[in-house]
């Protein structure tokens, strides 16, 4: 219908910064930090390890609290936060790898400030999606965004994996901030989004 058509037009920006969030991810932790562990820290086995849990402890610990701020705030604001404070993150390590004053404690802390960003910006596009157009337009619009990101997953690594092979880890990660800012960009053209519930609702919080 029309109006399927006219709440589709919301779609392709919130697509497209998504695709760019993804591709950092995949750039930044799939790729380039483990990278950089390896080659410029000399990481063992065991640091890689500890690398690959600080980046997930955010979502398992703070998850539910940001749920519930999600919940109550625009989520167009929390991607913005998510998308800027990984952006910031990324070009901290960027910069430090750059001037070789990396030590595996700094990789480990921005690793951790990256993935408390990723899991704000990850919760409040979750939230988002149940708000692309109106209750007519949102279930193929939510399935054309299920079928979009599920290719994304499956391409993400293997596009990171030729992005850093090219220019390399240091390299991919001023690549990875850029990304971050074009995802910026492509946020602040959406509407806001409101919030879920009214913030006197009643809920566990």
């Amino acid at each position: 219908s029309a109006v399927i058509r006219k709440d589709f037009r919301v779609f392709p920006g919130h697509f497209h910064c998504h695709v760019c969030h993804i591709l950092c991810i995949q750039i930044l932790s799939v790729i380039a930090i483990p990278l950089i562990a390896l080659d410029s820290l000399h990481a063992d086995a065991q640091r890689m390890g500890y690398l690959y849990a600080v980046g997930r402890l955010p979502a398992v610990v703070i998850g539910l609290v940001v749920g519930a701020i999600v919940d109550r705030s625009d989520q167009r604001t929390l991607m913005l936060l998510g998308v800027a404070g990984s952006a910031l993150s990324t070009l901290a390590l960027a910069l430090l790898a750059q001037l070789s004053l990396l030590d595996f404690g700094i990789l480990l802390a921005l690793a951790l400030v990256g993935g408390v960003f990723t899991t704000f910006y990850d919760t409040a596009f979750a939230a988002s999606v149940a708000k692309l157009g109106t209750p007519d337009a949102r279930a193929p619009i939510h399935h054309a965004n299920q079928t979009a990101m599920s290719a994304i997953q499956l391409a993400g690594p293997t596009v990171a994996a030729v992005v850093v092979s090219l220019v390399g880890a240091p390299l991919a990660l001023w690549a990875n901030a850029l990304l971050g800012l074009a995802a910026i960009g492509l946020l602040t053209r959406l509407p806001p989004m409101g919030r879920r519930f009214d913030t006197h609702a009643q809920g566990i919080w």
